[in-house]
């Protein structure tokens, strides 16, 4: 009897392991994620007057991750990871939306010193496939902004995107990781019931 319960006991603990990540041997809990710089599509940020004569358009943007390490059941709560992030950068340009269609137009582009920040990153993730992010929060460390008037308007905005493109890195990187292969280009990495963590 007490055999067949100690064989139960390896088989169950070996079930829940069998899908665990991997840890890096140098970093217990952790596996390093590379650094990269990804461009991003231009997108109209709205302004708070009503009509679109105080939109502006972010275009050539430039998104830069440094090599980071990404922790598991961080805080010991099952499938959370963590990162800490320094000396990460946002570069952009802004021009002047049409006044009257609210499109994109020809007109020069104004590029604006690049943003540098730090965060701390929190996420839960769920074993779907595609996998994707429960819940995550991002809390800034540093955030250099430019000095303009328009800091209001990209401040929000920049933290907003940043936040989305690094739940993007972190659930491609556990894709791979867990599912193999690429994560689909096309794939939202928020589940649909996706929630800001300090929102729990």
């Amino acid at each position: 009897m007490m055999k067949s319960f100690l064989l139960l006991l390896i088989v169950l603990a070996f079930a829940g392991c069998q899908n665990r990540p991997v840890p890096a041997p140098e970093t217990p809990g952790a596996i390093n994620v590379e650094g990269n710089t990804q461009a991003l599509p231009d997108r109209v940020l709205n302004g708070p007057l009503p009509g679109c004569g105080d939109d502006v358009e972010l275009v050539g943007q430039s998104l830069t991750l440094p090599g980071q390490a990404l922790t598991f059941d961080a805080g010991g709560v099952i499938d959370r990871v963590g990162i800490v992030v320094t000396g990460a950068t946002y570069s952009y340009s802004v021009r002047p939306v049409n006044p009257v269609t609210c499109e994109s137009t020809i007109l020069p582009e104004l590029p604006l010193p690049a943003i540098r920040f730090g965060f701390n990153y929190l996420g839960d993730f769920t074993r779907a496939t595609a996998l994707c992010l429960n819940a995550s929060h991002t809390d800034f460390t540093e955030f250099s902004i430019t000095g303009t008037p328009l800091d209001l308007l990209i401040e929000g905005a920049s933290k907003a995107l940043i936040w989305r493109e690094v739940d993007r890195s972190v659930a491609s990187t556990l894709h791979s990781l867990l599912n193999g292969g690429a994560f689909p280009a096309d794939t939202n990495p928020r589940c649909n019931n996706w929630v800001d963590l300090t929102t729990l």
